[in-house]
């Protein structure tokens, strides 16, 4: 059964163009996003649909409920996951990504930041090394890093790749440079949702094949 929704959420449902929905938690923007989705599936035979959100509860929780609004008959039609997992797949299918590596649980990239500062001649403590990497990466090239930043970013990854690891961060960089430049493919959809919002998102314009 459709929600009851309010002008402003209504009109977000009827937008067809790229759409942004920003408002506090609990005023309905999930509801938002299923009825969106409800809207496109039954209007658009040929649409698929991918949700790409935080935490694989989310990812699930959000897939239950556009399926119970629209019917199981659709759900081959829509795919949801975290933004990590979108970007892990995505190097699968292109072969960016080999059977044996490992992601790096977040006290291993404090680790490997650490060393890595150790080894840029950096005195920073590993949570800084860590932020410096992670803001001098989010520009996808490190484009306008100083040099400080570029050689502690370089020596992170040497590190990284020696031990035939990578990161949560480095999974979606890797996944959009890819299909940026056509080394991976883009994902199969028609629309895509993302729920949620930080700074980090940027990386996370995953192109799309309509």
């Amino acid at each position: 059964m459709a929600a009851r929704l309010n002008f402003a959420q209504q009109s977000a449902v009827d937008e067809e163009s790229h759409c942004l929905v920003a408002a506090c938690p609990g005023s309905g923007k999930t509801t938002v996003l299923v009825e969106k989705a409800a809207s496109i599936l039954s209007k658009t035979p040929e649409s698929r649909i991918v949700v790409a959100t935080f935490t694989r509860d989310a990812a699930n929780e959000m897939r239950k409920r556009i399926v119970s609004r629209v019917g199981e008959e659709m759900s081959e039609r829509i795919s949801t996951n975290t933004f990590h997992g979108l970007a892990f797949r995505q190097l699968r299918k292109s072969k960016k990504i080999k059977g044996g590596a490992s992601i790096l649980t977040e006290a291993e990239q404090l680790s490997f930041a650490s060393r890595a500062a150790a080894v840029a001649g950096i005195d920073i403590s590993r949570e800084e090394a860590m932020r410096v990497i992670e803001e001098t990466r989010i520009t996808l090239a490190g484009s306008g890093a100083n040099d400080e930043a570029a050689r502690l970013v370089a020596a992170y990854e040497d590190l990284v790749k020696r031990n035939r690891s990578i990161d949560f961060q480095d999974l979606m960089r890797m996944a959009v440079i890819g299909m940026r430049n056509g080394g991976s493919p883009p994902l199969k959809c028609t629309h895509l949702f993302i729920t949620g919002f930080c700074f980090t998102i940027t990386t996370v314009l995953f192109p799309v094949r309509l």
